[in-house]
């Protein structure tokens, strides 16, 4: 997909796929032998990774598109 966009194309929306730990975290949210605050936990640790995951990426995004790469803007 990266290699296909060209200057002027259409921005694209892609899912973030979760990583291992997040994985883990959610797994452990969707066990319904840990207690209610647990699993809330859990899920809140998981979110935390994505969206730490999705800041970066967007901050990368940022500086690329600002300083562009090599000759190409």
């Amino acid at each position: 997909m990266i290699r296909e966009w060209k200057p002027g194309a259409q921005a694209a929306v892609v899912e973030v796929p979760a990583n291992h730990n997040e994985k883990i975290l959610r797994r452990a949210a969707a066990n319904a032998l840990f207690d209610v605050t647990s699993r809330v936990a859990a899920t809140d640790m998981a979110n935390s990774i994505r969206n730490n995951r999705i800041d970066h990426t967007s901050h990368e995004i940022g500086i690329f598109y600002k300083d562009g790469y090599g000759e190409t803007p």
